[in-house]
């Protein structure tokens, strides 16, 4: 079974991720950029808890500072 598509940018979706993109397209761009505000909430914590794991002890500023340097790298 195939899964390309030639509307997808990769040049394939996932059946999952069809109906994903079809909730998408029906939210408004405030909802959208909701959302994405939310997950680049939840992707900068899941680094933090991942920096505090290798660097038990270490400071929120410090643990930010850390993220920052990664981001850059």
């Amino acid at each position: 079974m195939s899964t390309e598509s030639a509307g997808s940018p990769h040049g394939y979706v996932e059946p999952l991720n069809r109906r994903q993109i079809e909730v998408l397209r029906r939210l408004t761009g405030e909802q959208r950029l909701r959302i994405g505000f939310e997950i680049i909430d939840f992707v900068t914590e899941f680094a933090l808890a991942g920096i505090r794991f290798r660097h038990p002890g270490v400071s929120d500023s410090e643990a930010r500072r850390l993220l920052g340097e990664s981001c850059r790298a």
